[in-house]
């Protein structure tokens, strides 16, 4: 994901330009719809994937405990089955603790949390 946000967005500007804005989804959607106006390219799929590794990278912190599992799909890049599974998780074993709590989520790889440690609060 982050070579296509480099791709797409670096012809104009690094990415600092992001670091610590916190955006979360839906403006970052907005972000990359001006960027596209200004003549930025790439496929729906490539862009969207563009929007997802920013939400990732640069949205806010979420708090596994307390986020809808809405809230999570879209700042965890989960698919909807994976965001209702952690919720599922949490309701039948309690709050998560740490990293190692989330990855016995089932269907959800260990590796959908690389990266994004830092955002996630317990």
């Amino acid at each position: 994901m982050k070579a296509k946000a480099e791709t797409i967005c670096t012809v104009c500007h690094g990415l600092e330009v992001a670091e610590g804005s916190n955006r979360p989804k839906q403006d970052w959607s907005q972000v990359v719809e001006d960027m596209v106006r200004k003549g930025a390219e790439g496929t729906k799929a490539d862009l969207d994937m563009v929007i997802n590794y920013m939400t990732v990278t640069y949205g806010p912190d979420i708090n596994v405990n307390k986020a809808a599992a809405k809230d999570l799909e879209g700042l965890l890049d989960l698919t909807a089955a994976q965001a209702a599974a952690l919720v599922k998780y949490r309701t039948d074993n309690g709050n998560f603790k740490a990293l190692a709590d989330l990855i016995k989520v089932p269907g959800i790889a260990a590796e959908k949390f690389e990266g994004v440690q830092a955002k996630i609060k317990y």
